[in-house]
């Protein structure tokens, strides 16, 4: 299983957020740098991922609305492919 960190703390835009996933996640080179784009992809994996997210509350604070958004996807997204498990510390 790939086992990928997120540093809220050190994400301080969504351009830079989505730029830090499709580094370190098995996303195509279409990804679209979105949360529409992001679901797609997540949804998509066919290998196992976790996901850890670390400074929940530094990535929402830096990323109002936007965060919460992106903390829903993904719960959402791991209970719609077993593929993906997200913890956040």
């Amino acid at each position: 299983m790939q086992v990928q960190f997120l540093y809220g703390s050190q994400i301080q835009t969504k351009e830079q957020l989505h730029r830090v996933l499709a580094e370190s996640l098995p996303f195509p080179d279409w990804y679209g740098q979105n949360l529409d784009a992001l679901w797609d992809c997540l949804t998509s994996l066919s290998a196992p991922v976790q996901l850890i997210v670390a400074e929940k509350e530094a990535l929402c604070r830096n990323l109002p609305d936007y965060g919460e958004k992106f903390i829903r996807l993904l719960e959402d997204s791991a209970r719609e492919n077993p593929m993906i498990h997200v913890k956040f510390r």
